[in-house]
């Protein structure tokens, strides 16, 4: 059920999601949560901007009981905080995360969050699976999109290697269902043998891109798959993956978001950990000689 909700930036039927990677003379660049997890969103906002990031992703749900989570409630202390941190650097909130459809959740676990990422301004509320019924992964799915478009945000449906919902395939298949996008992300895709063709495959889906690096060698048990997603990622250009192929598949008017969980969070800090992945991101940028092309028209 629908309902109404403060929104800063503009209404859903006005929104360019795909042409946001577009910034005039260079290729957009985000800052993703989950590299910062557990840092207060306000700072996440000035740190992104002092090392020269264009947007920021920010968590407005836990993924797992136990993370480290700042709450972003609208009218919250915090919330004001990082909107008036927002309005001080000119960035933009994307995208927010993350909702794990597990088989139970439902509405009173996504308004709450639909409603934070609304009054921040986010277009994409990123979406995940762990319940092995694709039935019911696309009614819920479905259902959250609803109410989801109803506050002005799209859900961007991430596969990830060791979730119910894995490849790039499986998806844009349940995107086109629901009416909403694709998420791909670069781990997530090495780890499940993706390949260029793959990826174009589903380019006329995909809302966003995330990048990192990994090893070739994968994890050798599901823990292991999960440490490395959540804890253990390298930066773009040092390790395995095939940025370029999985970059060149899609547009580049998408914008990127670099997601790099990683111990050097707490060795650097915050602000300077922020500068490294900015760097990494965009000299992987640079390298692979992807230049900004005219956007995409808005998809909504």
């Amino acid at each position: 059920m629908a309902r109404t909700v403060e929104r800063r930036g503009v209404g859903v039927m006005g929104m360019n999601i795909r042409g946001a990677g577009s910034t005039g003379q260079r290729r957009s660049l985000g800052l993703a949560p989950l590299s910062v997890l557990g840092e207060a969103p306000h700072r996440i906002v000035t740190a992104a901007a002092a090392a020269g990031f264009d947007f920021v992703g920010l968590r407005v749900l836990r993924v797992v009981p136990d993370e480290p989570h700042v709450a972003l409630a609208p009218g919250s202390a915090e919330e004001r905080r990082s909107r008036a941190a927002l309005a001080d650097t000119g960035l933009d909130v994307l995208d927010v995360e993350c909702l794990v459809l597990d088989g139970t959740i439902g509405a009173e676990v996504w308004w709450p969050a639909l409603e934070a990422g609304a009054a921040l301004g986010a277009r994409t509320f990123t979406v995940a699976s762990s319940d092995s019924d694709r039935h019911r992964i696309a009614d819920h799915l479905a259902a959250f999109a609803q109410d989801a478009r109803s506050v002005g945000i799209i859900p961007a449906f991430e596969p990830m290697a060791y979730r119910t919902v894995a490849t790039l395939a499986d998806a844009a298949a349940l995107a086109r269902e629901a009416g909403c996008l694709v998420l791909p992300d670069s781990l997530h895709y090495h780890r499940r043998g993706g390949t260029p063709d793959q990826a174009a495959a589903v380019a006329d889906y995909a809302v966003m891109l995330q990048i990192c690096d990994a090893t070739a060698q994968p994890p050798a048990d599901l823990a292991g798959y999960i440490e490395e997603s959540r804890a253990h990622r390298l930066l773009p250009g040092d390790g395995a993956v095939d940025l370029a192929g999985f970059l060149g598949a899609f547009p580049a008017s998408l914008p990127v978001s670099v997601e790099v969980p990683h111990p050097s969070l707490a060795e650097l800090g915050l602000s300077a950990f922020a500068r490294q992945l900015y760097a990494a991101g965009r000299a992987c940028l640079d390298a692979l000689g992807l230049p900004d092309r005219p956007p995409v028209g808005g998809l909504v």
